[in-house]
């Protein structure tokens, strides 16, 4: 069984892979192609892809099964990685918890213990659930009780054990045992309050997940604490039981005003009588309420890094075969992270948290994209939205466009909303190819008050139509002028492509047959100011 909380413990058995195989683990190869083995890595699968060195201690190695790299099937792989001979004498329970990283194909991907080296009970199956082509997370931490096998045991085994026919790859590191405390409380989870567009109260229910991390049930008479915004503390007692290995919701009955926009820290712990683990009592969250405001003096940034605010992103699997957006640790353009989407086909959305937009400003997205090689191509297409789901969207800032470069370029996509309000970006990815291999990183909101970013002051009143367009958009200015106007048309990233000086805006037209798709910006200059627009050609 897997628990999604974080287990602080001091473990009796260790072993991080730390520079080579280590002295007493045996690779065994059942069937499998000439050389394939367990091996020892510090760089990963052979396309790249590697156990994250956040939360493991990947960068000073692990060991990896890459069934990938074999470049064709071999009919059938079967592989062990087996453990040194560990004592658990005076362990009355046995845990096992391990870091992972498994891409999922074709795999049985299982973990058994022996306490003779003879017979083997399977405790874990890391393929269980995950749909052909999905993965764990990156990293995936595995805690299991092997106390029936092992507690008391002088002669106990680890086996990994993998069988697949040209898959993909098992990633295992930081293999420890350790024993299960008898009195730990832990909070695993605030639940709530959360990141919310709309602007929260100052009566928010504040909600924890609680978890019996010992060898005991906690019989109630224990007491949590929640600190908002570094105010007074606020205790409440907890007559609940807590079973061995369950959780308990619990929802303060005092409530947290967080109605300010902008960030919020709260943090929450547990006290329980003689609870000897204070590590994994204490839980601290950052929440935004309302949306992140961009104007001149506000710009949005994400890398998809571990200190960047994910919390707010959406994740739309279109074609439902459950392989979709992730935050990837391969082929980041900066820093540790990317976000890739790879498999056989897709049809998936990521979507940003939500935006505070003005439509009297001109906003320049900047993003770096690639894919993975010439046959992992993929079309790209990007929308704003004033709703977090594909049927929200519906203004595009960047028509659909196939990607094919293997190496990170950046563009610029130039718009305004229709209206001032709140929304969500929204990138969307198809197939192009045989596979999809499509990495996007570093997106940047701006705006630039030198640039095509300039305020929109609309005293003009100017009309464009229509809008979307086939090629020819008309202009309308009811207002005459004795100077005139200059109409100067640019690209999506903000490139001069013509001039026009005309005396009057009626009915004016501009040809953009000859253009490629996209999202344009016009800027019309006149005596009383400055008006821009925003056109979308598609022809």
């Amino acid at each position: 069984s897997q628990n999604n909380h974080i287990n602080s413990f001091t473990s009796f058995y260790s072993e991080d892979f730390n520079g080579a195989i280590p002295a007493g683990w045996q690779t065994i190869d059942t069937a499998s192609p000439a050389g394939f083995k367990w091996k020892f890595t510090t760089t990963g699968a052979n396309n790249g892809d590697s156990l994250s060195v956040t939360g493991t201690t990947a960068a000073n190695g692990y060991m990896i099964y890459d069934s990938d790299s074999a470049q064709n099937s071999f009919g059938g792989e079967n592989v062990d990685l087996v453990s040194n001979l560990i004592n658990c004498t005076g362990h009355s329970t046995v845990v096992l918890n391990f870091n992972e990283y498994l891409k999922h194909f074709n795999d049985t991907a299982t973990v058994w213990v022996s306490n003779d080296g003879a017979t083997w009970a399977q405790v874990h199956n890391s393929s269980t659930g995950l749909a052909t082509y999905a993965a764990t997370p990156n990293p995936n931490n595995v805690d299991v009780d092997i106390s029936a096998f092992a507690a008391n045991q002088d002669t106990v085994y680890i086996r990994f054990n993998y069988k697949a026919d040209f898959a993909y790859y098992w990633m295992i590191d930081d293999v420890q045992l350790y024993e299960l405390p008898n009195i730990d409380g832990a909070v695993t989870a605030i639940t709530a309050p959360a990141n919310s567009c709309t602007l929260l109260s100052a009566t928010e229910a504040v909600k924890l997940n609680l978890h019996n991390s010992g060898g005991s049930a906690i019989n109630g008479n224990f007491s949590v604490t929640m600190i908002v915004d570094n105010g007074t503390p606020v205790t409440e007692n907890v007559t609940d039981t807590i079973s061995l290995g369950s959780d308990l919701l619990y929802t303060f009955t005092a409530t947290a005003d967080v109605s300010a926009p902008g960030t919020h820290i709260i943090k929450a712990y547990i006290s329980v009588p003689s609870d000897s683990n204070a590590v994994n009592d204490t839980v601290q969250i950052s929440i935004f309420n309302g949306p992140h405001i961009v104007n001149y003096s506000n710009d949005y940034t994400n890398g998809f890094e571990p200190t960047d605010d994910l919390s707010g992103y959406y994740i739309e699997d279109i074609n439902n075969d459950s392989v979709t957006w992730i935050v990837s640790n391969i082929f980041p353009k900066t820093g540790l992270n990317s976000a890739r989407i790879t498999g056989p086909a897709a049809d998936d959305w990521i979507f940003t948290t939500c935006l505070d937009l003005d439509s009297s400003i001109v906003y320049n997205l900047d993003y770096f994209y690639r894919t993975s090689s010439s046959s992992t191509q993929a079309m790209l297409e990007i929308y704003i939205g004033d709703v977090q789901v594909s049927g929200g969207m519906n203004q595009v800032i960047q028509s659909n466009t196939k990607i094919t470069n293997a190496f990170y370029l950046s563009r610029t996509a130039v718009f305004s909303p229709a209206s001032p309000g709140s929304f969500y970006i929204g990138f969307h990815a198809q197939k192009s190819d045989s596979l999809v291999g499509l990495f996007i990183d570093d997106i940047n909101l701006t705006t630039d008050s030198g640039g095509v970013g300039i305020r929109n002051t609309d005293k003009l009143n100017v009309s464009v139509y229509p809008n979307p367009s086939a090629g020819i958009v008309c202009f309308n200015a009811v207002e005459s002028l004795l100077k005139g106007y200059t109409v100067e048309v640019l690209s999506p990233i903000g490139q001069m492509i013509s001039t026009h000086s005309v005396q009057s805006l009626n009915n004016y037209k501009v040809d953009f047959q000859n253009l490629p798709n996209g999202i344009y910006c016009v800027r019309v200059i006149s005596e009383k100011g400055i008006t821009t627009r925003t056109i979308s050609i598609s022809h």
